[in-house]
């Protein structure tokens, strides 16, 4: 039986978590989530975040852009917003379609280049 759309996207965030945990500490320091969630708290968020979870790492991507721009592109940053998007959908139990599936994936497939994980693309 061939993988769901859901499946084939939460397979694709599965890959691409620890690849850009791996980015963000070659790029940021081993102390980014850290710094993520201190600025977190200085700013009144109460929620409990995870490291490995895709929508801090894109977020921070999204957020400390030019602080990576020698290594990221504009390209790059809005392929982080999307699949911030994707990944909302996503966690939210929303449904794949394959229509819906096709444009989630495709960005993930183009930010592994960049992050360093040209062979899982």
């Amino acid at each position: 039986m061939a993988p769901s759309n859901r499946d084939r996207i939460n397979a694709m965030f599965e890959q691409l978590a620890p690849v850009l945990d791996e980015f963000l500490c070659a790029h940021l320091g081993d102390g980014w989530f850290d710094v993520f969630q201190t600025r977190e708290r200085n700013n009144g968020s109460t929620l409990v975040q995870h490291r490995n979870d895709p929508a801090v790492q894109l977020r921070v991507i999204f957020d400390e852009y030019q602080r990576m721009k020698g290594v990221l592109r504009p390209v790059h940053r809005s392929y982080a917003a999307e699949l911030r998007d994707a990944r909302n959908a996503w966690a939210h139990n929303n449904p794949f379609t394959t229509e819906d599936a096709s444009p989630a994936l495709d960005p993930g497939e183009r930010l592994l280049t960049p992050v360093g994980a040209p062979d899982w693309a």
